[in-house]
């Protein structure tokens, strides 16, 4: 952290104060309280006598204070204040770093406390939400499977684009199994051939794949949804070829054709409330949700 600070001639910087902010500008938590030049505060010698770039760090024996069950605030901002002096007489300023020329910096936490996860850990966590996501999934939880990432620490990307504000959700598939897995991609060619034990699995896919984007559809929070479009390859152990975007088709008109065979759900066709569903191969394994919501103060 740090800012640039025009110094009176012949004045030394006497302490600095870092304290962070909420939306309303109350204080969340002092870091430094008048610390002078040395172990956490610092300038730069690069420049001329009368501007300072002062660096500030946060002690390591210092504990946050600021809970983050629930969230506090969306945004924060970090107040400086720095005093100097010549000797005899002292002068004193504030800074905010987040003022009306340096927009007020979004905050990420901790998703909720006891929602299923799949998927591998990343360092650092890779649960971290805005405080609008979090309040979301307080309130819709039943909306959502297990979840694998929402955003890394420090919005670190996670190979996810678009991943980094904290307001957008990967999930299981709404079945016990998707896509990309071989046993639903078996089921479906051996459907193709009249087995009924893997019709009712691929009908049960598609069910519950309608009934779970549906629902997300119908929440005026939901902006985007991602989901399979599958891929097209050979099975192995079978003699069908599934054709790219079978996943899509079977979700959208609930019947396949492949090499004048025909899989027939029953269902019908599905068309989502809102035209917000996009299918794609990046989730074969899992949905995307992105979430909008009203401007935070």
């Amino acid at each position: 952290m740090g800012l640039w600070v025009l110094k009176p001639t012949g004045y030394a910087v006497q302490g600095v104060t870092l304290e962070i902010l909420d939306n309303d500008d109350n204080v969340l938590q002092r870091i430094l309280d008048n610390v002078p030049i040395g172990d956490h505060v610092w300038w730069s010698t690069e420049w001329p006598d009368d501007l300072l770039s002062l660096r500030v760090t946060f002690p390591s024996a210092i504990t946050s204070t600021i809970s983050g069950t629930p969230p506090p605030t969306h945004f924060l901002r970090y107040r400086f204040r720095v005093v100097m002096t010549n000797g005899t007489t002292t002068v004193r300023d504030t800074f905010l770093y987040g003022s009306k020329s340096n927009q007020r910096r979004r905050a990420l936490w901790r998703m909720p406390t006891g929602l299923p996860r799949f998927g591998g850990r990343d360092s650092g966590g890779d649960d971290w939400c805005s405080r609008r996501t979090y309040e979301w999934l307080v309130s819709n939880s039943g909306l959502v499977t297990r979840i694998n990432d929402i955003s890394g620490e420090h919005a670190r990307d996670l190979g996810h684009q678009g991943h980094e504000d904290g307001d957008k959700i990967d999930i299981f598939d709404f079945f016990s199994i998707h896509p990309a897995t071989v046993q639903l991609q078996q089921a479906v060619v051996d459907a193709l051939s009249a087995n009924p034990t893997a019709l009712a699995t691929v009908t049960s896919w598609v069910a519950a794949n309608r009934a779970g984007l549906t629902a997300l559809v119908a929440n005026a929070n939901v902006q985007m949804l991602f989901s399979a479009s599958g891929l097209g390859q050979p099975i192995s152990g079978r003699t069908v070829t599934l054709p790219q975007g079978w996943a899509s088709t079977l979700t959208l008109s609930g019947i396949l054709t492949v090499g004048g065979q025909t899989l027939n759900t029953g269902l019908g066709a599905w068309t989502p409330a809102r035209p917000i569903v996009r299918f794609n191969n990046v989730h074969n394994n899992h949905h995307h949700i992105t979430l909008t919501f009203p401007a935070p103060r």
